[in-house]
C-alpha cells in the first residue's frame, strides 16, 4: 500500500484580525482534507465550521474533554459544528486543532470528521457528522461570540493524497 502524502492546499495567515477565515473552490481530487488550525483571538470564544455555506440544522457531534475545570461530554446537533467547544480559543495562549475530513468529496455518503484540539489547560476529541451528500467545496471559520482571529493565528488547508 503506497504511503499517503499530503498536499498544501492554502494558508491563510491573519494579518491585523479576521472575524472569520473561509477556504473556497476546494478542489474535489482528494480522499480527505486535513484542516490545521493555530489560533488565537481577542477574547475567549468557541471555534466552529460550517460547509459549503449550508446553516441547516445536519451537523451533529460527540465530544470528549479533559481541561482543568473537569471533564466533559456531549452531543449536540446543529447548524455547524464546533471544533473547540469546551477547549476554548484564549485571547492569551495559541489553541491547535487538527481536523480531518473524510471522503469530503463523495457524493453518496454523509461526511465524517474527526478533530483534536488542544490548548495550556486541556485537550478535547470530537467526531462529527455533515448529513449532507454533497462534496465539500468551501470551509467556513468562525467563533461563536463577536470575536477575532489575532494577528499570527495560521490557518491551512492539506488535500490527502493516497
Amino acid at each position: 500500500m503506497p504511503t499517503p502524502t499530503y498536499d498544501k492546499i492554502a494558508t491563510q495567515t491573519v494579518s491585523g484580525s479576521a472575524t472569520n477565515i473561509t477556504f473556497s473552490s476546494i478542489p474535489g481530487t482528494y480522499r480527505d482534507l486535513i484542516l490545521v488550525c493555530q489560533g488565537i483571538t481577542s477574547t475567549t470564544t468557541q471555534a466552529w465550521i460550517r460547509f459549503n455555506n449550508d446553516s441547516s440544522n445536519i451537523y451533529n457531534f460527540t465530544n470528549a474533554s479533559a481541561i482543568a475545570a473537569g471533564t466533559y461530554s456531549a452531543f449536540v446537533l446543529a447548524t455547524q459544528f464546533r471544533f473547540a467547544n469546551r477547549v476554548e480559543f484564549s485571547a492569551s495562549e495559541r489553541v491547535i486543532a487538527i481536523i480531518q475530513i473524510l471522503d469530503y468529496a463523495q457524493t453518496d455518503k454523509h461526511k465524517v470528521v474527526l478533530s483534536r484540539t488542544s490548548r495550556n489547560d486541556g485537550s478535547e476529541l470530537q467526531t462529527s457528522r455533515y448529513e449532507s451528500t454533497s462534496a465539500i467545496s468551501s470551509i467556513l471559520i468562525d467563533q461563536e461570540v463577536s470575536a477575532s482571529f489575532s494577528d499570527g493565528s495560521v490557518f491551512t488547508l492539506y488535500g490527502l493524497v493516497s
